[in-house]
């Protein structure tokens, strides 16, 4: 059977849909390019809503995981020209929650793919401030 090489890839930061869509949508921003910014958020906004994509998710980190998917949807969601991004962070939000404890047993602490990543990621989202972190990713 050939393999479907027309499927979405995994939903992260980095190289995914979100990420994509938020340095299209934050380019937008800096031209001015209303038209842009629209289709970037549309585009974020149909990855949160495809359960094909969202079931590529496989844990709770910042790198490919809920973690990056929320931090990267908070971010978008900030700037956004209508509310359709910012309607999801709640079940992106209870995604994560779910799920933030399944790290490998020793998995080491740090940001991009350990425990550290997720607590930045609870922590901006539970205070709304975000302590200027998401800049190593683009993100803000």
């Amino acid at each position: 059977m050939p393999r479907n090489r027309h499927r979405p890839g995994r939903p992260s930061w980095c190289y995914g849909t979100p990420g994509q869509a938020r340095a299209q949508q934050l380019a937008a921003l800096a031209t001015g390019n209303a038209a842009r910014q629209r289709a970037a958020e549309t585009a974020l906004a149909r990855c949160l809503d495809d359960p094909a994509q969202l079931a590529r998710i496989v844990d709770p980190a910042l790198c490919h995981g809920w973690a990056g998917l929320l931090a990267t949807a908070w971010h978008a969601a900030a700037d956004a020209s209508t509310p359709d991004i910012a309607d999801r962070l709640p079940g992106l939000l209870g995604s994560l929650l779910g799920h933030a404890r399944d790290t490998p047993p020793g998995a080491l602490p740090g940001l991009i793919e350990g425990s550290a990543g997720i607590a930045l990621t609870l922590h901006s989202i539970a205070t709304g401030t975000t302590g200027g972190w998401q800049t190593c990713l683009l993100l803000g």
